[in-house]
């Protein structure tokens, strides 16, 4: 294939060109003169565009993720402890990705999983040390199915108790908040 003859069977600009709502009735768009600069012009425009659609979508994953959160402070703040650790509900995205630097694990990524409410992300602190991170827990459906510390190692036997005890509060907490919405 040669010159605009390559274009109408370039799959990618083809494609790339309706996502973009070019006309693809025109010969200019389907037989441009210069293929490949138009081609390399309509990837970057194409790609701009579905950075600004993948920032939206992130902006209102983070503003539903949030609002969810601040829900939990709510509802959990302060009441999930022993003597040694407390569970702590992040305060917003940000702290969640933070904890995933410090610890070196990747629950910064779990963003998109806590706004579709497949999971909840809280922190395991020691009580001693509210502020430093230690242990991140993963809730779903009545479970925690990863507690996990720096490096991600899973957490020691004397966390044992505590990471039972939290689950059942959880679940006791969080139970009791769905029957009140239902």
């Amino acid at each position: 294939l040669v010159g605009s003859e390559m274009c109408i069977r370039d799959r990618d600009y083809v494609g790339w060109a309706e996502e973009l709502k070019y006309n693809l009735k025109s010969q200019y768009v389907l037989f441009p003169k210069n293929f490949k600069d138009v081609h390399d012009k309509t990837f970057e425009e194409y790609q701009r565009q579905r950075d600004k659609i993948e920032r939206k979508k992130q902006a209102k994953e983070r503003r539903t993720v949030n609002r969810l959160l601040k829900k939990d402070i709510e509802l959990l703040d302060s009441k999930i402890y022993d003597k040694d650790y407390i569970l702590k509900v992040p305060e917003n995205c940000q702290e969640i990705q933070k904890e995933g630097q410090v610890l070196g694990h990747c629950v910064g990524g779990y963003i998109p999983h806590i706004a579709k409410r497949e999971c909840d992300v809280y922190f395991i602190r020691k009580k001693s040390d509210p502020d430093t991170p230690f242990f991140t827990v993963d809730w779903r459906r009545g479970k925690i199915v990863q507690c996990q510390g720096k490096g991600r190692i899973h957490y020691p036997q004397e966390m044992v108790e505590f990471v039972r005890y939290a689950e059942e509060k959880l679940n006791f907490l969080k139970g009791k908040e769905d029957k009140k919405a239902a």
